[in-house]
């Protein structure tokens, strides 16, 4: 759906961002879906720039802005790695596969996908969970899908 002052293309400013997550917001499933159900989200690919600090931050700024999320740590809004709790049953660990990715090395020519920060953070909270299901999130697939039935078409 294209609409009247809305330019699809890589945003390059705050104000394109911003542009962008008011896009989406023209779905009326999106805007109904995202007034009834609970979300857990992270930025992906689109609102982060790897090599561009400023429009990083940038996207970041407009994902806070426009997304149903708490700042997890007002002091790095960076960090949208966290922890939910959900009584004894589960814990979900939301990890950052993109923003930290290729930045730090664990040992030479072994890149880093969390970083050594996030990757100390996601072992701990591994280690001391007391919940019976602990689950992990993020924004990769983590293996590839396959289900009986499902038209070959459709398969990755």
């Amino acid at each position: 759906m294209r609409m009247p002052g809305f330019e699809l293309k890589s945003p390059a400013t705050l104000a394109d961002q911003r542009n962008r997550h008011k896009y989406y917001l023209l779905d009326p499933d999106l805007r109904f879906a995202r007034q009834n159900k609970m979300w857990i989200v992270e930025w992906d690919n689109h609102d982060t720039h790897f090599k561009e600090r400023e429009k990083t931050m940038d996207g970041i700024t407009a994902f806070y802005e426009y997304v149903p999320i708490r700042m997890p740590d007002t002091s790095h809004p960076e960090n949208v790695y966290r922890s939910f709790h959900f009584g004894q049953l589960a814990q979900l660990d939301m990890i950052d596969m993109y923003l930290f990715r290729g930045k730090e090395q664990f040992a030479p020519g072994k890149g880093s996908v969390l970083g050594a920060v996030q990757d100390q953070w996601i072992k701990n909270q591994l280690q001391h969970s007391t919940a019976q299901w602990h689950l992990l999130g993020n924004q990769e697939m983590m293996g590839s899908w396959l289900s009986k039935g499902i038209p070959k078409f459709l398969h990755a």
